[in-house]
């Protein structure tokens, strides 16, 4: 769903985690890519409204750009892909810990 009926509906809605994709990252420049302006600006939308962002792709999407700047990896608590987490900022690192703190690993 995009356009002005997500958008209105995204800005009456709050969320603890926004668990976003993108077409890309450069690394280097710590910038998130996207494909199109619709999807770029839908997935802000729901990123302003959420407490913990999280960028997911995969490594074919590392050091990559496309047309539409999505956000500055620095927007993001974390972004995961097949080899982990990676956590952006100190204050992600918190966020870290206190989950680790309630999760129970089992053997």
């Amino acid at each position: 769903l995009v356009g002005p009926l997500a958008l209105a509906s995204l800005k009456v809605m709050r969320f603890d985690w926004a668990v976003v994709s993108a077409v890309g990252l450069m690394k280097d420049e710590g910038i998130v890519y996207d494909s199109t302006p619709e999807e770029a600006e839908i997935k802000r939308a729901y990123m302003t409204q959420s407490r913990r962002k999280v960028l997911a792709l995969d490594s074919t999407k590392l050091n990559r750009s496309a047309a539409y700047r999505l956000a500055d990896l620095s927007e993001f608590n974390a972004w995961v892909n097949e080899d982990g987490i990676h956590w952006t900022n100190r204050k992600a690192q918190r966020v870290r810990d206190r989950v680790s703190a309630r999760t129970v690993h089992r053997g």
